[in-house]
């Protein structure tokens, strides 16, 4: 029978290593790093404790959190609790990966907006505030480098804040992703849990996605012609956006599953990806996307 007392001093240990990670995430550069990072301890803690323990690590490491590192280290306790317990959670639960991934990548959503919009709460500053003060000295050093370029990051900063759904969206997918993929691994090499995604060429989204992705590019290139508010417009270009990413991620499992048998498969399907990144092969992706899904519906039987 294991000693109790073993466990606390693990949930101890536990805590004090969340701690060196946190002052990592802070302090370093290790700060771009930290949501794949802090979950790590409380990703660990679900595999293992049960409530006595788990409440003496969870109250420890606020505890010191808040002592050392004050509100920065509150937020992102909640953050790092938020996601560990979370992704611990869904990796022991019965259900499908992709099942598991859609509920992890809608938690992160949620945390994402709380940490940005409540961080700037208790800053008491708007988005647009920050943004104005994060980029304003770089729109001067750009004015003095290049005159012409005066203004660049200011107009970026505006199509930011307009399209921060979007943004938050597409982030929180990469983050759910990332986390997924490598916390799996952890926990398949620490207690034997083994729930990997799906190969990429065997994915596929609904054909429901091509009828929505041209009702909204029709509403989008003719909204100056209809009575949308800006709000409405700001609405439809976002989850124009967002449709189109989905596109170009079914124009991705197009190339791996039309690669599975080739000998380059690997240039091909690197060429895909860096394809996310780099115009015009974006639109190339969606347009293969597009036409992936259209055949596919057409192949369906009626």
């Amino acid at each position: 029978m294991h000693d109790p007392s073993r466990r606390y001093v693990k949930a101890a240990g536990l805590s004090l290593l969340y701690l060196l990670l946190l002052f990592a995430s802070l302090k370093t550069p290790l700060m771009l790093l930290y949501p794949l990072i802090l979950p790590i301890t409380f990703f660990i803690d679900g595999l293992d404790h049960r409530f006595p323990a788990r409440f003496f690590f969870v109250l420890m490491t606020f505890f010191l959190s808040i002592i050392f590192f004050g509100t920065s280290g509150l937020m992102l306790t909640i953050y790092a609790l938020a996601s560990g317990y979370t992704l611990s959670y869904l990796l022991k639960k019965k259900g499908s990966a992709l099942e598991s991934l859609g509920i992890l990548f809608l938690a992160l959503l949620v945390l994402n907006v709380f940490f940005v919009f409540g961080t700037l709460s208790l800053l008491g500053i708007s988005f647009e505030d920050w943004m104005e003060t994060v980029l304003q000295p770089l729109d001067k050093e750009m004015g003095a480098i290049w005159p012409e370029g005066a203004g660049t990051f200011h107009t970026f900063a505006s199509n930011l804040v307009r399209y921060t759904p979007y943004m938050l969206t597409l982030y929180s997918f990469v983050e759910a992703t990332l986390l997924y993929v490598v916390y799996e691994k952890i926990a398949r090499r620490l207690r034997g849990i083994q729930k990997p995604l799906p190969p990429l060429a065997t994915l596929s989204f609904s054909p429901w996605l091509i009828w929505l992705y041209f009702l909204l590019a029709l509403l989008t290139f003719t909204k100056e012609d209809t009575a949308l508010t800006s709000l409405d417009t700001q609405v439809i270009e976002n989850m124009f956006l967002i449709i189109s990413t989905m596109l170009m991620m079914q124009g991705i499992f197009f190339v791996y599953r039309l690669s599975e048998e080739s000998k380059a498969r690997l240039f091909w399907r690197s060429l895909a990806v860096i394809g996310l990144i780099i115009p015009p092969f974006d639109l190339l992706l969606r347009l293969i996307g597009l036409f992936d899904l259209v055949t596919r519906h057409a192949r369906k039987p009626s």
